[in-house]
């Protein structure tokens, strides 16, 4: 019988917007005299992306990305995380005239706040795969100033099937050039050509979820030779519909298949998750022991977005 997940955790792959406590949400809505929007009644991953662009109305102006990332690390504190890595969505702000500077600072402060208190914190700007390589070109132009401050990858999300991975390749090079590392959600709404195409085009370092690589036996064994980590998760990939259940999520046939995996909770606001409770479920679905979850943990330390010290403390922290 698997034992009960780890007294810590580490998050490779948690969304800003998505990850919000019920009561910031709540605030944030009253501050605007906004609605509240629907976050547990979606169709799909498709209906999530709409519901998920609905809750980024409510975040406005710099206090709101304080108030956001505060949240947030003071959850993670009492969970007992040791380390967040938080995924942000800078072109979607833009669009509504929102300047990067006000979402910077805001987010920056709460990375001060808790570098006392704890867990260590990076955030990585996710592009907007729908919109297109040339305007998050611009984008990873516009992040210099926080690069290597707080600001440690770009990633990209949205709809992996609207736009080829190629049109990003420009943005994803600029980025390496500023000394950012790179992620991409690939193998979610799109099948195994979708992460084929991303580490062509885009070179990344870690894969968000890459869960549909399963289908492909040899892809699996490229995947496991080059130890690309993949940021798995599994509720998440459930409640979008890219796995019928937990009991079928593939999670066993990559570790089986010798893949780097880590667990991590995607949007835990949506799906009603956070990543010890993933790991707990994981541990319970797929048979983990406690062994297998401190190694998923032991990934998760060496594939973050650290510098080479900050990793080894980390992993320090872990053993």
């Amino acid at each position: 019988m698997a034992r009960s997940h780890p007294l810590f955790g580490i998050d490779l792959h948690l969304h800003l917007e998505g990850s919000l406590p019920s009561t910031t949400v709540a605030s944030l809505a009253a501050r605007h005299r906004l609605p509240l929007p629907e976050m547990r009644r979606f169709d799909g991953l498709r209906g999530f992306l709409r519901s998920f662009g609905a809750l980024c109305d409510l975040l406005v102006d710099e206090e709101d990305f304080h108030r956001a990332g505060a949240a947030i690390l003071a959850r993670a504190r009492r969970q007992r995380m040791l380390h967040l890595e938080i995924l942000f969505s800078p072109q979607i702000y833009a669009r509504r005239g929102i300047p990067l500077a006000a979402v910077m600072r805001g987010l920056m402060r709460a990375r001060e706040e808790s570098r006392s208190l704890g867990p260590s914190v990076i955030f990585i700007a996710d592009g907007v795969r729908q919109w297109g390589g040339a305007w998050f070109d611009e984008t990873v132009g516009s992040l210099a100033p926080w690069a290597g401050r707080g600001l440690a990858a770009v990633g990209l999300g949205g709809d992996e099937t609207a736009v080829p991975a190629k049109d990003f390749a420009a943005a994803f090079s600029r980025a390496r050039r500023l000394g950012l590392r790179t992620t991409v959600h690939a193998g979610e709404g799109g099948g195994p050509e979708s992460v084929r195409d991303a580490l062509f085009w885009l070179r990344p370092d870690r894969l968000g979820h890459g869960v549909r690589a399963a289908e492909d036996p040899a892809l699996l064994a490229e995947l496991a030779r080059r130890g690309m980590a993949l940021e798995i998760c599994p509720t998440s990939n459930v409640a979008t519909g890219v796995v019928r259940s937990s009991a079928r999520h593939p999670l066993r046939r990559l570790l089986d298949a010798g893949v780097t995996i880590t667990i991590n909770s995607d949007d835990g606001a949506f799906f009603g998750t956070d990543q010890p409770t993933e790991m707990a479920r994981a541990a319970r679905c797929h048979g983990l022991d406690g062994e297998e979850q401190m190694s998923l943990l032991r990934n998760a330390a060496r594939a973050a977005f650290l510098p080479a010290a900050a990793r080894a403390r980390l992993e320090r922290r872990l053993r």
